[in-house]
């Protein structure tokens, strides 16, 4: 996630956006998040060509200052194993 971040910060000009949709890890504790760290993230390892669940607004956050981050999480419950997704924009401010 990282590496995908700094070249969206090189290569973007002011004013340029990135937009992006992913499921993340639940934040809330429980059941969900529990699978998602064991049971449904080897299956989605090994069979999703290395997809995992990660706390991806951590890093987004971290382009704060030099874009205008904003982002909502939204829950497919028709895809319970694989929600939360968070979606947004991040637009090149500097």
């Amino acid at each position: 996630v990282d590496k995908v971040l700094r070249e969206a910060k090189r290569a973007l000009k002011v004013g340029g956006s990135i937009v992006f949709m992913e499921h993340v890890a639940d934040w809330t504790p429980g059941l969900r998040r529990q699978l998602q760290d064991t049971v449904f993230g080897s299956f989605f390892y090994t069979f999703g060509d290395g997809c995992n669940f990660r706390e991806t607004w951590h890093h987004i956050d971290k382009l704060k200052g030099d874009f205008d981050v904003n982002y909502t999480f939204a829950q497919a419950p028709e895809i319970w194993p694989i929600s939360p997704q968070i979606n947004g924009r991040a637009t090149r401010l500097s």
